[in-house]
């Protein structure tokens, strides 16, 4: 995401533009704010984020890129350097305004000079709570008085990594990456992708997309309204590996649609004597 709400190339939003803010949090100096750095506009480097094949391609067109460099090294800063690592902050902080339907929200970070000095405790801590509608999509008042909706941690990470969590639209969540008295904050990217395998419009028009859509609305209504007698009717046993390997498939799939927290479990035999046991934990969802 760049340091803007106006859309921008972002993998997954399809033709609904994404309005969101990152900033540092209160706990800072008066005039002190986020920070972003371009350490290498163009690199080779596999840590560093790929640019989307779009965008590249508009650089390459007009001369200031070439396809044997299609990453860039950049990263948003709290500007924590600025402060003791004693002191609380000041964080980054993303809000968020999801659309409708299924995403997969994916923070990425790379501790590109993590290998020395106080560079190496940078230590992080992650948690998403929702934004409350009143507030501006700049604000972050109140947020920790609001319920956690998940969390996690962010560490060794000279080699890169993400953190993805399932979320379902439309609501408004804030992301706080918590400085934990490292060194600062740095952030690398901010994602949202779409959970489809074949999206539009590569796949499909947006139109076909939409009846795809309404169709999958449908059925997630249905199963809503499904009895638990006729849920169980699919747990019947299963006769190969195939079959029920097939039917753990297709109810992962029912369990994206309704969002709902569940345990799946599944027995059969495998190799004539060995039994195994499937237990699938359905992730929570920030509904």
């Amino acid at each position: 995401m760049s340091p803007t709400t106006k859309p921008n190339y972002i993998w997954g939003a399809g033709e609904q533009t994404i309005e969101y803010s990152m900033r540092i949090g209160t706990n800072a100096n008066g005039d002190d704010s986020l920070r972003y750095f371009v350490t290498a506009s163009q690199t080779d480097e596999l840590r560093s984020l790929e640019l989307p094949s779009i965008y590249m391609h508009s650089l390459v067109l007009k001369g200031l890129a070439t396809w044997d460099k299609p990453r860039r090294q950049s990263e948003a800063d709290d500007h924590g350097e600025a402060y003791s690592m004693k002191h609380d902050g000041p964080h980054i902080y993303v809000n968020i305004k999801i659309p409708d339907g299924l995403f997969s929200l994916g923070l990425y970070d790379f501790n590109k000079d993590g290998w020395k000095d106080e560079n190496r405790f940078r230590d992080y801590s992650i948690s998403i709570r929702p934004h409350r509608d009143e507030l501006n999509i700049t604000q972050i008042k109140n947020f920790e008085r609001q319920p956690e909706l998940a969390r996690g941690t962010i560490r060794d990470f000279v080699g890169g990594v993400w953190k993805r969590f399932l979320v379902r639209g439309p609501q408004e969540l804030t992301i706080e990456l918590n400085r934990n008295y490292s060194f600062n904050t740095i952030l690398a990217g901010v994602t949202l992708d779409s959970l489809d395998k074949e999206p539009a419009p590569y796949f499909r028009t947006w139109e076909q997309n939409r009846v795809l859509d309404s169709r999958r609305d449908a059925l997630r209504l249905a199963l809503s309204k499904q009895t638990p007698a006729a849920r169980a009717k699919r747990f019947a046993a299963g006769t190969t590996v195939e079959e029920v390997a097939e039917r753990l498939f297709a109810e992962l799939q029912r369990m994206r649609l309704t969002g709902r927290a569940k345990t799946v479990v599944m027995s059969f035999r495998w190799r004539a004597s060995t039994a195994t046991n499937f237990k699938v934990q359905h992730p929570k969802t920030a509904t």
